[in-house]
């Protein structure tokens, strides 16, 4: 059999494995696998197994490269021949098994590669709306030269009371304030910790020089520390914002009046 006639019977068992190979091959490119294909297996070149791992980097598969040496062994009369196409068939068959593994490796290693930096995206991003909704929950408020306001609300617990800490204390030292009421009207229960850590956030804001003003007592609250039997010592303590933002104005021989018409 004339080796044209070879190659059609080998493109006419490509093309019916057409979709197992990786992307669209074109019928061109069919056609020249299968040429090049054929000539593998009948010549066996020293280079036969970088050729067929070339063809195999291309798309050709392992099933398409198998079933075009079967029509190929099927087409052929000459038994030398098909010796020669078994033989260089069976190191075919064994660099793309080969090829096919170090492809799968390698594509293993890039969605490894690909899944470590979404993850890392992910706690970056993670981490970066932790700090946005920490800060938020904290606010520092400056309302007058020299007075903070820190309105809290929610559940206050060992991570928060201490962020508060460190938030109010960064703002005592860059607004220079001499006076912070903290407003615990949003706070719905405490406890001995949550008192306690009250207590530890005014202490360290007067190691600055800064005078604390507690306001926002609701009745709960009051009666829990009442029942704890927390001493606030000489905590200012008010019962509302108005009235602290009042207390310190006073403290500074300020007020606030209605203009006069």
């Amino acid at each position: 059999m004339e080796r044209t006639e070879l190659y059609a019977a080998v493109l006419v068992a490509l093309r019916r494995h057409a979709f197992d190979n990786r992307g669209m091959l074109t019928p061109p490119q069919l056609k020249a696998h299968a040429t090049s294909l054929v000539d593998i297996l009948l010549d066996g070149p020293s280079s036969l197994a970088n050729e067929i791992i070339e063809l195999n980097a291309q798309g050709l598969v392992l099933v398409s490269i198998v079933a075009g040496g079967v029509a190929l062994e099927q087409s052929l009369s000459d038994v030398s021949v098909m010796r020669t196409v078994a033989t260089n068939m069976g190191q075919v068959l064994l660099a793309v098994h080969l090829a096919e593994l170090a492809t799968m490796r390698r594509e293993q290693e890039m969605t490894q590669q690909v899944i470590a930096r979404t993850v890392s995206e992910a706690n970056a991003r993670t981490a970066a709306l932790s700090s946005l909704v920490m800060e938020l929950s904290t606010p520092v408020v400056p309302i007058y030269d020299g007075i903070l306001v820190v309105p809290l609300i929610g559940a206050i617990d060992t991570s928060r009371a201490n962020d508060i800490t460190e938030q109010l204390l960064h703002n005592i030292t860059v607004h220079r304030a001499d006076h912070v009421i903290i407003d615990i009207t949003g706070v719905a229960a405490v406890d001995t910790s949550v008192v306690q850590h009250l207590l530890q956030t005014v202490r360290a804001a007067s190691l600055l020089g800064t005078t604390a003003i507690l306001v926002g007592i609701s009745p709960p609250v009051a009666q829990t520390i009442t029942q704890l039997g927390v001493e606030l010592g000489n905590l200012p303590t008010l019962s509302n914002l108005q009235a602290g933002i009042a207390f310190a104005l006073r403290r500074r021989g300020l007020a606030i009046r209605a203009l006069q018409d």
